[in-house]
Protein backbone atom coordinates (compact mmCIF):
# COMPACT_ATOMS: atom_id res chain seq x y z
CA UNK A 1 0.00 0.00 0.00
CA UNK A 2 1.12 3.93 -0.95
CA UNK A 3 1.28 6.21 1.57
CA UNK A 4 -0.38 9.28 -0.12
CA UNK A 5 -2.79 7.53 -2.73
CA UNK A 6 -4.00 4.21 -2.66
CA UNK A 7 -5.96 3.23 -6.03
CA UNK A 8 -7.05 -0.09 -7.75
CA UNK A 9 -10.24 -1.96 -9.78
CA UNK A 10 -13.54 -2.78 -7.95
CA UNK A 11 -15.03 -4.68 -11.07
CA UNK A 12 -14.73 -2.20 -13.97
CA UNK A 13 -14.65 0.97 -11.73
CA UNK A 14 -11.35 2.03 -10.82
CA UNK A 15 -10.52 4.12 -7.26
CA UNK A 16 -8.50 6.73 -6.02
CA UNK A 17 -7.97 7.75 -2.70
CA UNK A 18 -6.06 10.92 -2.07
CA UNK A 19 -4.71 10.54 1.64
CA UNK A 20 -2.64 12.99 1.77
CA UNK A 21 -2.11 16.59 0.88
CA UNK A 22 0.56 16.12 -1.62
CA UNK A 23 1.11 12.76 -3.52
CA UNK A 24 4.21 11.95 -2.79
CA UNK A 25 6.14 10.90 -6.25
CA UNK A 26 6.53 7.57 -5.86
CA UNK A 27 3.06 6.90 -5.39
CA UNK A 28 1.96 8.75 -8.34
CA UNK A 29 4.17 7.53 -10.64
CA UNK A 30 3.14 3.94 -9.51
CA UNK A 31 -0.19 5.29 -10.17
CA UNK A 32 0.24 6.65 -13.74
CA UNK A 33 1.63 3.15 -14.28
CA UNK A 34 -1.15 1.13 -13.40
CA UNK A 35 -3.51 3.58 -15.07
CA UNK A 36 -1.43 3.51 -17.92
CA UNK A 37 -0.82 -0.17 -18.34
CA UNK A 38 -5.03 -0.95 -17.98
CA UNK A 39 -6.97 -1.76 -20.83
CA UNK A 40 -10.11 0.09 -19.69
CA UNK A 41 -11.40 2.38 -16.75
CA UNK A 42 -15.03 3.15 -17.72
CA UNK A 43 -15.75 4.61 -14.79
CA UNK A 44 -13.67 6.21 -11.84
CA UNK A 45 -14.32 6.87 -8.26
CA UNK A 46 -11.93 9.27 -6.87
CA UNK A 47 -12.10 10.13 -3.12
CA UNK A 48 -10.19 13.57 -2.72
CA UNK A 49 -8.16 14.32 0.61
CA UNK A 50 -7.21 17.17 1.48
CA UNK A 51 -4.74 18.06 -0.81
CA UNK A 52 -5.07 18.65 -4.96
CA UNK A 53 -3.22 18.00 -7.71
CA UNK A 54 -0.61 20.11 -9.50
CA UNK A 55 -0.47 20.96 -12.86
CA UNK A 56 1.49 18.19 -14.25
CA UNK A 57 -0.71 15.76 -12.19
CA UNK A 58 -4.04 17.62 -14.08
CA UNK A 59 -2.59 17.43 -17.24
CA UNK A 60 -2.34 13.38 -16.88
CA UNK A 61 -5.74 13.17 -15.44
CA UNK A 62 -7.00 14.78 -18.40
CA UNK A 63 -5.37 12.75 -20.79
CA UNK A 64 -6.88 9.68 -18.98
CA UNK A 65 -9.87 10.68 -18.89
CA UNK A 66 -9.41 11.24 -22.90
CA UNK A 67 -8.14 7.46 -23.55
CA UNK A 68 -10.62 5.98 -21.92
CA UNK A 69 -13.94 7.93 -22.07
CA UNK A 70 -14.68 7.62 -18.54
CA UNK A 71 -17.69 8.97 -16.12
CA UNK A 72 -15.79 10.59 -13.02
CA UNK A 73 -17.66 10.53 -9.90
CA UNK A 74 -15.96 12.19 -7.05
CA UNK A 75 -16.01 12.50 -3.21
CA UNK A 76 -14.77 15.40 -1.35
CA UNK A 77 -16.02 17.98 1.33
CA UNK A 78 -14.03 20.92 -0.44
CA UNK A 79 -15.92 23.23 -2.65
CA UNK A 80 -13.12 24.26 -4.57
CA UNK A 81 -12.94 20.86 -5.69
CA UNK A 82 -16.41 20.66 -6.25
CA UNK A 83 -16.55 24.10 -8.63
CA UNK A 84 -13.28 23.37 -10.05
CA UNK A 85 -15.61 19.38 -11.47
CA UNK A 86 -18.52 21.78 -12.38
CA UNK A 87 -16.37 23.80 -14.71
CA UNK A 88 -14.38 20.75 -15.86
CA UNK A 89 -17.89 19.93 -17.02
CA UNK A 90 -18.53 22.96 -19.48
CA UNK A 91 -15.34 21.22 -21.35
CA UNK A 92 -16.45 18.44 -21.86
CA UNK A 93 -15.61 16.32 -19.28
CA UNK A 94 -18.35 13.94 -17.90
CA UNK A 95 -17.21 14.42 -13.69
CA UNK A 96 -20.04 15.02 -11.19
CA UNK A 97 -18.86 16.00 -6.93
CA UNK A 98 -20.70 14.68 -4.99
CA UNK A 99 -20.02 15.96 -0.76
CA UNK A 100 -18.07 13.48 0.98
CA UNK A 101 -20.13 11.07 2.85
CA UNK A 102 -22.34 10.57 -0.57
CA UNK A 103 -20.69 7.37 -1.87
CA UNK A 104 -24.26 6.07 -2.65
CA UNK A 105 -24.37 9.23 -4.99
CA UNK A 106 -21.62 8.77 -6.34
CA UNK A 107 -22.16 4.81 -7.47
CA UNK A 108 -25.63 5.78 -8.64
CA UNK A 109 -24.38 8.23 -11.10
CA UNK A 110 -21.75 6.09 -11.88
CA UNK A 111 -24.18 3.25 -12.19
CA UNK A 112 -22.54 0.57 -10.05
CA UNK A 113 -25.04 1.30 -6.88
CA UNK A 114 -24.64 -2.68 -7.17
CA UNK A 115 -21.01 -2.19 -5.84
CA UNK A 116 -21.54 -0.21 -3.11
CA UNK A 117 -20.85 -3.41 -0.75
CA UNK A 118 -17.48 -3.92 -2.84
CA UNK A 119 -16.23 -0.61 -2.58
CA UNK A 120 -16.94 -0.11 1.03
CA UNK A 121 -14.80 -2.93 2.06
CA UNK A 122 -11.96 -1.62 -0.36
CA UNK A 123 -12.21 1.77 0.70
CA UNK A 124 -12.13 0.72 4.52
CA UNK A 125 -8.88 -0.51 4.15
CA UNK A 126 -7.36 2.80 3.09
CA UNK A 127 -9.69 5.11 5.17
CA UNK A 128 -10.12 3.75 8.52
CA UNK A 129 -13.65 2.65 10.46
CA UNK A 130 -14.89 6.64 10.77
CA UNK A 131 -14.68 7.13 7.43
CA UNK A 132 -17.34 3.58 6.92
CA UNK A 133 -19.83 5.44 10.07
CA UNK A 134 -20.17 8.19 7.90
CA UNK A 135 -21.43 6.80 5.10
CA UNK A 136 -23.76 4.20 6.74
Amino acid sequence: MFETIAFGFVEDMYVTVHRAERVAEKDWAAFVAHVEAAEAIPRMLVIAGPGKLDPEQRHFVRGAYDRFNMRIGVLADSRLARGILTALNWFGVEAKAFQAHDLDGALSYLGRDVLRAKAVAALATCMGPGWLEKTA
